[in-house]
């Protein structure tokens, strides 16, 4: 099965305005940026694949490994709508947070200022914080 990027950022935006909760896997209670992930991957049948393991505060190594499971790294000039954009938050050691990547920006769960799913551009403040694009196995 082949899913277009333009088919996972329609899905993912069906969550907009979800609240933040950690660990959170059902629209209707919260959803975390690794949650926005899985909810939209499971509802495109894309991958059944899911893992809580990890804590409020992710520790890098873990977000990485865990995301290689179901998606490669892609190189940033060939990085397109729906692939997943991982986020350094504090410092450049450790991978904290992703979203996909969208014809306006990129959607994520914000658990900092609106506590829920969001949509925006890249202002400078994120887009210095990029660490990588991946792209979901599976995806055209």
């Amino acid at each position: 099965m082949s899913i277009s990027g333009a088919l996972i950022v329609e899905e993912a935006r069906r969550y907009l305005g979800t609240p933040h909760l950690h660990q959170g896997r059902h629209p209707s209670d919260g959803l975390d940026c690794i949650g926005l992930m899985v909810v939209t991957c499971q509802a495109l049948g894309i991958t059944d694949y899911d893992s809580t393991a990890y804590p409020p505060d992710p520790d890098g190594v873990t977000l990485m490994r865990e995301i290689r499971k179901i998606a490669y790294v892609v190189d940033e000039s060939e990085a397109r709508e729906g692939d997943v954009i991982v986020f350094w938050i504090d410092d450049k050691t450790k991978p904290r947070h992703i979203g996909f990547k969208t014809d306006k920006g990129f959607i994520h769960t914000f658990a900092g200022g609106p506590k829920r799913v969001v949509e925006h551009g890249f202002s400078s403040w994120w887009t210095k914080r990029i660490c990588c694009y991946m792209r979901l196995e599976g995806v055209t």
